[in-house]
């Protein structure tokens, strides 16, 4: 109960609840009406039609990442209630467009996209503005919480759906905090795309991606190329009128839970967490293409249960990359979703083409999925290579050992460790480098970490750390930021000297 306490409050309520209605939104605008019966069923353009949004999704992304001020503008309370809006409006032309016109079919479609893509990213901002760090956990609670929505929403007559859709963007937008003008934007000039960060060591360089590490990229678009071609493995038939169908649902709100449960029950560090959601995942995936194409409800129901793992697995990187980065929530988060989109969009393409061309092939359409799954396998290989240069993993893991706290912020503690590091070094003998990686280590870095700050082979940080503890005579990492927290340092002294107090 400590655990849950520690990350549900009173002030946790409002963006759990906010972010929910969004996600049942999403559900109820895009899967809850079925397109496929506004549009020619079994075609190419039937299959497609919720591809609209995810192109206007890419867009917003795009649009926010290399022009931050557009994302600026998302501060405004006006600006952020026009987005709701038209996010609303989008919705009804949905629900109504294919009795209508087509054309208003796919303008619902882009405003739905556009108010997606936009609503995401100021719910990023918001989350990334908690003091304690508690986005991620947010994030599984409301995926959690949004399934009861989305199923009360769906049973709901068509013109009472039609009322749901249009007024759950709004209440998503008024439950969003209010805007702070404080929080940093990454200029234009410093954000990476498709570039490598210079470096001494040629060995060293670390290329990226929008900002993130090449694997964690790979698996961000790995992912939802994975997601694209399992949502559309069956045909669009299937359970078109079956409760069923809205149940597939609960395997995303299922891996919400766990995740969420874990993190607060059992005090996974994220590292953690992504770890042993990543187990359950591939696991989950071996299984679905042994349930065949025929449509089966276990086979829908893990796929939306891997979905659901992503989605938290991901928040929790891009919430790492913006607090050790100390990036933006419409520069990391945008990226991010960007990445992914553009793999979702990749991979329904790519099984819309393949079961169009294998119909009566079922062994071919199996074989599809087999290798898919083998994409994201590799993915996640790259991901948990815990050698590699700015690596996710190895920040987060190294973010989950913090050096104890006193009250100060994090830049104030960090300060006080590398002096206090700096004090003991000197009084045991220690090298300019072994006071480097002291500091760090003091800081809970792991080896990879310090191998990227200090552009140095792991190798030699732990060639370096051996002659740190030999030194200092401690045997484990906690003996030794027990006693570079416990060590004096020259400003705590002065700090502490009466004969410094003066009078006014």
């Amino acid at each position: 109960m400590r655990g849950i306490r520690a990350h549900i409050d009173a002030s946790s309520v409002r963006p759990i609840v906010g972010f929910a209605l969004y996600w049942a939104w999403i559900d109820v605008a895009l899967v809850g009406v079925p397109l496929a019966r506004s549009v020619a069923v079994n075609t190419l353009f039937g299959d497609l039609t919720s591809m609209v949004s995810v192109l206007f999704c890419i867009l917003v992304y795009v649009l926010c990442y290399r022009a931050p001020a557009l994302f600026e503008c998302t501060r405004k309370r006006t600006v952020r209630w026009a987005i709701a809006a038209l996010a609303s409006a989008g919705a009804i032309l949905v629900s109504l467009g294919g009795a209508l016109s087509l054309g208003m079919l796919a303008g619902g479609l882009a405003l739905i996209g556009l108010g997606m893509g936009a609503i995401v990213l100021m719910w990023a901002e918001d989350y990334a503005s908690d003091k304690q760090g508690r986005g991620y956990v947010w994030v599984a609670g409301s995926i959690a919480l949004s399934f009861p929505f989305y199923l009360v929403a769906i049973e709901l007559s068509d013109w009472m759906r039609i009322v749901a859709v249009s007024v759950l963007p709004l209440a998503s937008c008024a439950l969003l905090a209010p805007p702070r003008q404080d929080l940093p934007l990454t200029p234009k000039s410093e954000r990476t795309v498709f570039a490598c960060s210079a470096a001494d060591d040629e060995s060293a360089r670390a290329c990226t991606v929008m900002g993130f590490p090449r694997n964690v990229a790979f698996w961000f678009a790995a992912f939802g190329f994975v997601f694209g071609i399992m949502q559309r493995f069956s045909g669009s038939t299937v359970f078109l009128d079956s409760v069923l169908m809205d149940f597939q649902q609960g395997g995303r709100a299922l891996a919400a839970v766990v995740f969420f449960v874990g993190l607060c029950v059992f005090s996974w560090k994220p590292h953690t967490a992504y770890r042993l959601s990543t187990s359950i995942v591939l696991v989950g995936l071996v299984l679905v293409p042994i349930f065949g194409s025929n449509g089966s409800f276990a086979a829908g129901f893990i796929a939306h249960m891997a979905y659901g793992f992503f989605e938290c697995m991901s928040w929790t990187i891009v919430f790492e990359v913006m607090r050790v980065h100390r990036s933006d929530a419409g520069a990391t988060a945008g990226a991010a979703r960007l990445l992914s989109s553009a793999g979702l969009l990749a991979g329904t393409l790519a099984i819309v083409v393949a079961r169009t061309m294998f119909a009566a092939d079922a062994l071919q359409m199996q074989s599809i999925l087999s290798s898919a799954v083998c994409i994201l396998v590799i993915a996640t290989m790259l991901v948990l290579d815990t050698n590699g240069i700015d690596n996710v993993w190895a920040m987060m893991k190294a973010g989950s050992d913090g050096a104890p706290s006193s009250g100060r912020s994090g830049a104030e503690v960090n300060g006080l460790l590398r002096q206090s590091a700096a004090a003991l070094g000197q009084a045991h003998g220690l090298t300019e480098r072994e006071t480097q990686i002291l500091a760090l280590l003091a800081q809970g870095r792991t080896s990879p970490y310090i191998s990227n700050e200090l552009l140095i082979g792991v190798n030699t940080v732990n060639t370096h750390k051996r002659r740190i503890y030999q030194k200092l005579g401690v045997h484990d990492k906690q003996e030794l930021i027990d006693m570079v927290a416990g060590f004096p340092s020259k400003t705590s002294d002065a700090e502490h000297d009466p004969s410094n107090n003066t009078r006014s």
